[in-house]
């Protein structure tokens, strides 16, 4: 797809177990986002599209909550 960023492949005897530390209501199926927050609380969790509008919504959500 010609990504201009870092791409990662997960090796792991293991994968559910990785797949629900990331978070429980994930079933390892892509595209998935997750926010956090400073305190590394999930915001925000979406399996499938995300659209720009939504994402930034999303982002000015948390930082907001900083001030």
């Amino acid at each position: 797809m010609n990504a201009e960023m870092p791409t990662y492949l997960l090796t792991s005897a293991d994968e559910n177990t990785f797949i629900s530390s990331i978070a429980k209501d994930w079933n390892g199926a892509l595209p998935f986002t997750i926010l956090y927050n400073e305190k590394g609380e999930i915001t925000y969790l979406r399996q499938g599209k995300v659209s720009h509008e939504t994402l930034k919504g999303e982002i000015e959500k948390i930082l907001g909550e900083k001030k």
